[in-house]
């Protein structure tokens, strides 16, 4: 007497939410570290220890915010420079699809982590008094709240769309690519952002990193819509298949 073998249970498929769920969970482990290390250091012994072994003045809070704004703004065009490359034929024919899109994911999320290090290095400044509320919110902060709140939601915005990368079968491939186009709107307020709120702007360099930045994107841009335009026409003026 034979018996059947027993059919092996089918794979659970992965829940359309599971991409949302990730996210909220990353999003809510970063928010308690970095609420930890906010409390250790400004309510805590940590904070002396930290003064101690660094070379803590009365502007290093304002050099280091400084820097690490201008460093999240250099990944920021690097992210906005390979977003329009990516789609080109050139990239895509001399670069694997997988490592160019990990490749700007991973300049957007850089971007969005030396941003927040920008700000919560404003709680220690000592010429201006910031707060977590002044930080968070828009518009309220004590120094030039409108140039600095153009910073504020454009981080927001960077956020949505970086978190969005693990969307794209849950939202759709066209919704997807109108939340990356988001990238566009997000470069245009931190230029602004860095123009009007920086205190270094009137620094040649500075003015040439904005500038150059800002020229290489528009001059990128008009390039990747000239080509589309001109693909679109070669395909439509192809003579049709037997």
């Amino acid at each position: 007497m034979t018996t059947s073998a027993r059919p092996s249970p089918r794979p659970e498929r992965p829940s359309r939410w599971q991409p949302v769920l990730e996210t909220g969970r990353g999003a809510l482990i970063v928010l308690a570290v970095a609420t930890l290390i906010w409390f250790l250091l400004r309510y805590t012994l940590l904070a002396e220890s930290f003064a101690w072994a660094l070379p803590y003045g009365g502007k290093t809070a304002w050099y280091l915010t400084r820097s690490t704004g201008v460093v999240a703004y250099l990944f920021l065009t690097g992210s906005t420079m390979w977003g329009i490359l990516l789609s080109t034929k050139y990239v895509r024919e001399q670069v694997p699809a997988p490592v160019s899109l990990e490749m700007h994911r991973l300049l957007s999320w850089l971007t969005a982590a030396w941003s927040a290090t920008h700000a919560f290095l404003l709680l220690f400044d000592t010429y201006y008094v910031y707060t977590l509320r002044d930080l968070l919110v828009p518009f309220v902060g004590p120094y030039r709240p409108i140039d600095v709140a153009w910073g504020i939601i454009a981080l927001y915005v960077l956020v949505l769309v970086n978190v969005s990368f693990g969307w794209r079968q849950l939202i759709g491939a066209n919704t997807w690519r109108r939340v990356h186009y988001l990238t566009f709107v997000v470069f245009g307020m931190v230029t602004w952002h860095g123009w009007a709120a920086g205190t270094d702007t009137s620094l040649m360099g500075m003015r040439l990193l904005y500038g150059g930045s800002t020229a290489v994107v528009l001059f990128l841009t008009n390039y990747r819509i000239i080509t589309a335009v001109q693909a679109k026409r070669t395909a439509a003026s192809a003579p049709a298949r037997p």
